[in-house]
């Protein structure tokens, strides 16, 4: 389970996460869906997609790396560095650096599902 903080900058969408391990099995599900319900979240849409990971070794950072394939928008590059705050604008350059590298021109700073409910 990941909560996505707001973005905080212009061009990337570099922000805060937080990732929590889900454990397998039915019940965690159920009651994973049963907090989020009291919590007053709602389902509006379903993102699917197929993701190949990577990472890459680029000026002194661990760049993790995916290729998503998302059912009804097609397919998205993902460059990511986890940083503390004291070093999000070197981790941002970085991105920026290995993204010119690799020819990785459009930035889309819309989540799948942003992208999606735009349809």
């Amino acid at each position: 389970m990941t909560y996505k903080g707001p973005k905080i900058d212009p061009h990337t969408k570099t922000r805060r996460e937080i990732e929590l391990p889900l454990p397998p099995g039915a019940g965690t599900a159920a009651q994973w869906r049963e907090l989020l319900d009291a919590l007053g979240f709602q389902a509006i849409a379903q993102v699917k997609k197929s993701r190949r990971s990577g990472r890459i070794d680029w000026n002194g950072w661990q760049v993790e790396t995916a290729i998503d394939d998302v059912e009804g928008l097609g397919s998205y590059a993902e460059l990511e560095v986890a940083a503390p705050a004291e070093k999000v604008a070197a981790a941002r350059d970085c991105i920026q650096s290995l993204a010119q590298q690799l020819q990785l021109q459009q930035s889309e700073r819309r989540s799948y599902l942003e992208l999606l409910l735009a349809r």
